[in-house]
């Protein structure tokens, strides 16, 4: 396995259908560099390759579940900030957000400008450190 690189300081990896998702309009709003791969497969791919800020997924987008997602992550990565956003959440997505550091559950229910706003809340990595917010 080849050695994941350092990348840009604002990337973030993005799952979800496409550029056009509320998701990604809201990473490009907040002023962070993406790379939006569509399912935990490729994002897999993507973690192994590069460390990336955080990782943002859109539930509602993508055939992905929120608790394969965050476990898969954290195999990779065990401190990069993670934020899921969906229409609605069930009783073991929250009770796993409440055991999980930095993740980060926002509700689909929000404009893009308010789901920019819950993910500035996102700690910034500097040199493989949490370090201040978007």
């Amino acid at each position: 396995m080849t050695p994941r690189t350092q990348t840009a300081s604002r990337q973030v990896l993005i799952v979800s259908n496409g550029p056009r998702g509320i998701v990604a309009r809201a990473a490009l709003e907040c002023g962070l560099v993406t790379e939006i791969v569509r399912d935990i497969s490729e994002a897999i791919g993507s973690l192994r390759r590069k460390r990336y800020q955080a990782v943002l997924a859109d539930l509602d987008a993508s055939n992905v579940d929120c608790l394969e997602l965050v476990l898969n992550v954290r195999d990779f990565d065990r401190k990069v900030p993670i934020a899921v956003v969906a229409t609605e959440w069930d009783a073991a997505e929250m009770a796993a957000a409440g055991t999980q550091p930095g993740l980060l559950l926002v509700s689909k229910s929000e404009r893009v400008s308010e789901i920019a706003n819950n993910l500035a809340r996102l700690p910034l990595r500097v040199g493989g450190e949490v370090a201040a917010s978007f």
